[in-house]
């Protein structure tokens, strides 16, 4: 029937799927997926098709729309069958655009103040800043940075495996994922790519390298367009690749008029780390005695560069350095042969020792061969926290401050959570569980003496057994039950919403003790203290002294 839509033939699927716009160019939601073509690119091609199907179509002033026929009835179905396709195109295209994953640092550092009748935490964002560091066992151990230190983060090493021995590993971001590529004693090289809470096996990304002999030592780094990898090694010299899109291939212009085992007084047992450093690209390198040899490049060729390598003492054997920059300061953390590290930071025109850029790293076994990298992008936008089983999401402050009563108990979980992407929590939360003090009239003791005079020179007396020796013990029928850890049995909610309970971080005045939550919540419960014990050891002494009263009068 004339002006009915056909039906729509794999060819003119496959033609609206890869729509071929006046340019000439074919793009797909594989090109797409593949990174080859931008998604906004390709939507707005396809519109701009359809845009001008329409303006063709439409012709001179409106005329071809006046004459109704067959023909162009067809060309309606066409454009009617390209917008619809437009449409499904924003459908599936947009998930894609906001798909990425950015896993926040976990929180850390959560302390707790307490008072009577309140409870301050406080707690600080977790850090985008990591270490890990290889050892002469072929483990790797893996740290974050919390503002002034470094402390343990098993977390960041989940996933690899022990590889033998004499670990080094470098860590590079390359597209939207992030890859350790580790040699080892035995020369080969090791892959792996982060899922987004641990590393997994990827062969992929090693493809390509060789055996180098013993003891290789990575580091990889992007110029221009081009991925380049550079290998130290026992002999003392070094071996360079550059990425074709799917392998490594040897490139000996990368690692041009570097010497090749005639390192004076560094025989064997070079560790590169290659930076850009005020418009210049720098290569410096750890060796078996525990110097550093520096160099830097000069377009086409590396040549000896003592300056970026000044004052950087001997740590011993084994040198292994990694150089980064954070914020304003460039810094170098080498690992030794003794597994310990040693800081420094630029000062201008030569390296200083700087005690603060190692702290909190211990000694790692031995042969430490550290890689520090920032995971740009996953940063802390907010927090999701659950206080005694309520999560008030969104809060972006650092301390909250809730009232409780005297002896009652407070747990707090906290989340981190970024908004970015598909907005994602941390991969750990922190917890605590602290108790307020008991208000001191919680136990109760009557302190009197025995009354003399009264009506006709008789003395009255407190009743039977209040004064003599011992005095009746006062002792509480029931005690507080301690409070259990608190964990968190279950992810708080994923929508990022506003706090319905404003936080404040002054003291508030003491209080009426509020009412215990109920127990048996996924993440904790309070416990109050027992304020109707006082009561009733107040109304007995006033009692007491009443009668005692009566007696005198009597």
């Amino acid at each position: 029937m004339a002006g009915e839509i056909p039906p729509l033939r794999n060819k003119q699927a496959g033609q609206l799927m890869g729509y071929r716009h006046n340019t000439g160019q074919n793009e797909t939601i594989a090109d797409v997926a593949s990174g080859t073509t931008d998604a906004h690119t390709l939507v707005a091609s396809v519109c701009a098709a359809a845009a001008s199907d329409v303006d063709a179509l439409i012709g001179n002033g409106g005329v071809g729309v006046m004459k109704v026929s067959r023909s162009i009835r067809k060309e309606w179905d066409r454009a009617i069958l390209i917008a619809f396709a437009t449409v499904m195109l924003v459908v599936c295209i947009s998930p894609v655009l906001t798909s990425a994953t950015y896993i926040p640092p976990d929180p850390t550092d959560l302390v707790n103040t307490t008072g009577r009748y309140w409870v301050n935490y406080t707690w600080q964002a977790g850090s985008g800043w990591y270490l890990i560091t290889g050892e002469a066992d072929g483990g790797f151990y893996g740290y974050n940075r919390t503002g002034s230190s470094w402390q343990s983060d098993s977390g960041i090493v989940s996933g690899l495996p022990d590889i033998g021995t004499c670990s080094a590993p470098t860590v590079f971001r390359k597209g939207d994922e992030w890859y350790l590529i580790a040699g080892e004693a035995d020369g080969g090289f090791h892959g792996y790519n982060r899922t987004g809470s641990s590393w997994q096996s990827d062969g992929r990304i090693i493809s390509g390298l060789p055996d180098v002999g013993n003891y290789s030592a990575p580091t990889v780094f992007r110029k221009g367009d081009e991925w380049y990898l550079i290998a130290g090694e026992a002999d003392g010299g070094f071996h360079g690749y550059n990425w074709t899109g799917s392998s490594w291939q040897s490139d000996s212009a990368i690692i041009s008029d570097l010497p090749d085992a005639d390192l004076p007084d560094a025989a064997d047992h070079l560790k590169p780390t290659v930076f850009r450093k005020g418009g210049e690209w720098y290569l410096v390198a750890g060796a078996g005695d525990g110097g550093f040899y520096g160099y830097n490049r000069t377009g086409s060729s590396w040549q000896s560069d003592s300056g970026i390598v000044s004052d950087l003492p001997d740590v011993g054997n084994y040198s292994a350095p990694t150089v980064f920059r954070k914020g304003d300061e460039w810094y170098l953390v080498a690992g030794a042969a003794d597994g310990g590290f040693h800081g420094y930071n630029w000062a201008g025109s030569s390296w200083q020792s700087d005690g603060v850029i190692a702290s909190g790293l211990p000694d790692a076994m031995d042969g430490s061969t550290p890689a520090v990298f920032d995971m740009g992008g996953n940063v802390t936008d907010s927090y999701n926290i659950s206080v005694n089983g309520t999560w008030y999401n969104g809060t972006t402050n650092t301390f909250i401050n809730e009232t409780i009563g005297s002896g009652g108990w407070l747990n707090i979980t906290i989340w981190a959570w970024n908004t970015s992407g598909t907005g994602t929590l941390s991969a750990v939360y922190i917890s605590d569980n602290v108790q307020a003090p008991k208000d001191l009239l919680s136990t109760f003791g009557l302190v009197g003496s025995v009354p003399t005079g009264g009506s006709g020179g008789s003395g009255g007396t407190y009743p039977p057994g209040w004064l003599e020796t011992p005095t009746p013990a006062v002792t509480a029928t029931k005690a507080p039950t301690p409070s259990t850890t608190a964990t968190a049995t279950s992810a708080p909610p994923g929508e990022y919403v506003t706090a319905t309970k404003a936080s404040t971080k002054a003291k508030p005045a003491a209080a009426k003790a509020t009412e215990a939550a109920a127990e048996g919540t996924a993440t904790g419960t309070a416990k109050n203290g027992l304020p109707g014990f006082t009561a009733v050891f107040v109304i007995t002494g006033m009692l007491a002294v009443a009668y005692a009263m009566m007696r005198r009068s009597g």
